[in-house]
This record gives C-alpha cells, sequence and structure tokens, in this order.
C-alpha cells in the first residue's frame, strides 16, 4: 500500500528541495505550489506566509541537525573529546555528500533581515552549536575551552560556507584534520 504525504508535508517537502537548491529567494510560491502540485491557496491554507514556510523548513533542518549531534553523545557516552571529534568528521563527511552545503548556513546568507521570522531559527541554530561545542571542551577537559570551541566553530563554519567555492571541497576534506590539529595544539601548548 502506497502511503501519501499530506499536503503540508508535501508543500515542506518541494520547499525544501527547491529551497535548497535554488536560494530562497530565488523560488517563489508559485514555483513551490507547481512543485507540490498544488495551488498558492494550498500553501496559504497550511503555511501563514513564505516566510512562515521558510521558518517550518529550517527547523526541520534545525531538528534533524540536533537528532543527528545527539545521536553522537549516545554513540560514545562519556568520553566528550571523541564526540567532539566524531561530530566534526560527521559535518566533514556531510559536506562531502552535499550539493550545496549545509541549508542553514547557506540560509544565513539570505536572510539578512533580524526581524525576518526564519533568521531568528539559524540564530538560535548557530548558538546552540557553539554552545554545545563549548560544553564538549569544557567537558574534555581542554585547555582554554572557551577559546577553543571558539576556534572549532570557527572552522566548522568555514567549511560550510565555502563548501560552494571550492569543486574539490577542500575545506569540508580537511575539517576533521585541521580540527584535530588545532586540538591537539591546544592540549600541547599547556603541557
Amino acid at each position: 500500500m502506497t502511503s501519501f504525504l499530506s499536503l503540508k508535508d508535501r508543500i515542506l517537502s518541494s520547499a525544501a528541495e527547491l529551497f535548497y537548491h535554488n536560494g530562497i529567494r530565488a523560488v517563489g510560491v508559485e514555483e513551490v505550489a507547481k512543485h507540490a502540485a498544488t495551488t498558492k491557496a494550498g500553501i496559504y491554507r497550511n503555511f501563514e506566509s513564505k516566510d512562515h514556510l521558510i521558518a517550518e523548513w529550517l527547523q526541520q533542518q534545525n531538528d534533524q541537525h540536533r537528532d543527528w549531534w545527539l545521536s553522537i553523545y549516545i554513540q560514545y557516552p562519556n568520553d566528550p573529546l571523541t564526540q567532539l571529534k566524531e561530530i566534526i568528521r560527521g559535518v566533514g563527511q556531510a559536506l562531502l555528500l552535499s550539493s550545496r552545503g549545509c541549508p542553514l548556513t547557506n540560509s544565513s546568507v539570505e536572510l539578512t533581515d533580524d526581524d525576518h521570522i526564519a533568521r531568528s531559527v539559524v540564530l538560535e541554530h548557530k548558538a546552540w552549536i557553539r554552545n554545545e561545542l563549548k560544553s564538549l571542551c569544557k567537558q574534555a577537559k581542554l585547555p582554554s575551552h572557551t577559546s577553543l570551541a571558539e576556534m572549532l566553530f570557527l572552522l566548522i563554519e568555514g567549511a560550510k560556507i565555502s563548501t560552494n567555492s571550492f569543486e574539490s571541497k577542500s575545506p569540508a576534506k580537511n575539517l576533521a584534520s585541521s580540527a584535530n590539529s588545532l586540538i591537539l595544539a591546544y592540549q600541547t601548548s599547556i603541557k
């Protein structure tokens, strides 16, 4: 028996594909409606506006990313250093497999209005990542854990934002080794 997506889920799925591959600003409600095999009215029955549709899509992306991140904690219990390294390795691997990089990072470039409903989702996502990195560095008893966490965050964000800039995806390929070198430098600087 074939299961069918609800109209709302079909719209979200279509919007996700179009927003990710073409960019938020380049995709209009009519294009999403056509891709989802509905009408603009069908979209507006399920979403207050295009901005609300964007926000819900980004919230979905955020939730999926958090679920993956938290799964690493479960995989490597009581080992914050391994958790940290595996998360960074996993981000690099995901970027290598992606066609356009991180949807939340890409969206942060397009959503520049601080009052945009979807921008708050992106900002919360980035703040959560920074806090988790700080927590992991602290739990792993790494020297200058706050400074190290900030540098790791910059490495991760740099790899995410540059994914579309290099055909070889060099930053994503080197993310884990760069992060490991940075962690080692911090560990040996205190000894």
